[in-house]
């Protein structure tokens, strides 16, 4: 009986490179969502004292939400636009 092995049918290299891809972007992109929404909630009083707190924004902070927040978007589009593509 002849044994057939999945070394003929599949090629692990390109398999290893799938596998790395999805990860960073399938959960890589729901990471920086989450880090940009926790910024962005970070971001919205800076606490002077324990009695007061300033209304005043934190615009370091603001920014990288801003930016995570384009990160996941432009990532969404061009998924969106590999997809139509084809």
């Amino acid at each position: 009986m002849m044994r057939v092995l999945a070394d003929s049918y599949v090629d692990w290299a390109s398999m290893w490179k799938i596998l790395v891809i999805s990860v960073c972007v399938g959960a890589g992109l729901v990471a920086v969502y989450a880090v940009g929404l926790r910024a962005l909630s970070a971001s919205g009083y800076l606490r002077v004292g324990e009695d007061q707190a300033q209304p005043k924004r934190n615009a370091f902070v603001l920014v990288a939400a801003i930016i995570c927040i384009a990160i996941v978007a432009a990532g969404a589009l061009y998924g969106l636009n590999v997809m139509f593509d084809k």
